[in-house]
């Protein structure tokens, strides 16, 4: 048949096949190396938490010195950022829904943001809390008639009168006795007056529910994650009542 062309048959080696078996047991090998190191490091991971949750409650260190480079610094900026939005969101339906037009006290409230948040007509009196001068200085351009910030040391700080709400906003795990915290912001509250606590999701910062729920009651809890995979909790605490009341 003139006119047509013909390819040739292909001469494998049996040395082709060689290699091709070297090069699968070398990638099936290499792959459960992998897979070996990614289960040892889960189970770092695993032992890591088990031992954290079986160790005494422990507080985030960060000294005042530390809080005063950091906002100075401006590197709290990324609590304005999207990634921290779902959180106050939480907070801020809290205090619309609950408590509409009370009267409000936010500890550790650094530069504001809750503030920036809320409508003025959603709070009666806002009061911000806390210890780092220059989380004040930048929040103090919020003030008005019904808002005031103090620069004050949680543990020392006596509140003017009383609240509808006080909120703890990823403060509480910095303290060395988050439950003694909110015992003394209690004569603060009203008599139906409750606490909104929010805390970023942690292993260690977990115990410090287990702390305050063991005197307050969680009269409703709200759970929200990033995509990020951050997550927080948020709960609105009351304390126990005594018959009567």
């Amino acid at each position: 048949l003139q006119g047509h062309a013909y390819a040739k048959p292909v001469q494998i080696d049996a040395r082709d096949h060689r290699i091709d078996r070297v090069i699968q047991k070398f990638t099936s090998h290499r792959e459960l190396a992998m897979n070996a190191v990614d289960f040892a490091k889960m189970a770092v991971r695993q032992l890591k938490r088990a031992w954290i949750r079986l160790l005494p409650y422990q507080r985030d260190a960060v000294s005042r010195e530390g809080f005063e480079n950091m906002y100075s610094q401006q590197q709290y900026e990324y609590l304005r950022g999207v990634g921290e939005l779902a959180h106050y969101s939480v907070i801020i339906g809290y205090c619309r829904h609950l408590k509409p037009a009370g009267a409000l006290l936010d500890v550790g409230c650094g530069e504001g943001i809750l503030r920036e948040r809320l409508d003025a007509g959603h709070f009666s009196r806002y009061v911000g809390i806390d210890f780092s001068q220059e989380a004040i200085r930048r929040a103090s351009r919020l003030e008005d008639d019904r808002t005031c910030f103090a620069c004050a040391d949680v543990l020392s700080y006596v509140p003017d009168g009383q609240f509808d709400m006080i909120v703890f906003g990823e403060c509480l795990y910095y303290f060395d006795d988050p439950l003694s915290v909110l015992e003394r912001y209690r004569s603060a509250l009203k008599d139906d007056g409750i606490f909104i606590v929010s805390i970023c999701d942690h292993e260690r910062t977990s115990p410090v529910w287990k702390l305050v729920e063991a005197v307050y009651t969680a009269l409703d809890s709200v759970r929200v994650t990033h995509q990020s995979k951050l997550s927080w909790t948020i709960k609105i605490l009351a304390p126990a009542r005594s018959a009567g009341t």
